[in-house]
């Protein structure tokens, strides 16, 4: 997780599907722990923290920082497992970590310009039940 140092919302080119997937992951990941740990965070200073446990999960733990770490890991070990495996469970959707965080950043940040938390949740179901199809056999709708 090396990108997150630069922590400001910032405009991302996305010149593929898999592009628009590893960004759409993170934008969506990113709106997701914002409404769930961050919902009255009006001044950032969470977000920002939590940005920078993240950046750092797997070298620091501390007493005050620790839920910003555990959140940190949780969030970077789901980063990695799409690394590895690929996007949700797809080898031929190669992950890309810097667009992963970029898209995690924006959505944390509110910046809206790429895309919109619903369009990244319109992406991404349709993407998955391809995924699915293609994986089970299942008819595409």
């Amino acid at each position: 997780m090396s990108s997150c140092n630069d922590i400001k919302p910032k405009e991302v080119s996305l010149n593929s599907l898999n592009d628009s997937i590893n960004y759409t992951l993170g934008h969506w990941q990113g709106d997701m722990i914002k409404a769930q740990q961050f919902a009255g965070d009006s001044t950032g200073v969470q977000v920002e923290a939590f940005i920078k446990a993240l950046d750092k999960a797997y070298k620091e733990s501390d007493g005050e920082k620790k839920p910003m770490y555990d959140l940190g890991v949780q969030v970077g070990k789901y980063f990695a497992d799409q690394l590895k495996n690929g996007m949700f469970g797809d080898s031929t959707m190669v992950a890309d970590k810097k667009l992963l965080i970029q898209g995690f950043v924006n959505a944390l940040k509110d910046y809206n310009e790429v895309m919109t938390n619903e369009q990244a949740d319109s992406l991404l179901q349709v993407v998955q039940m391809r995924i699915q199809s293609k994986m089970y056999g299942q008819p595409n709708n």
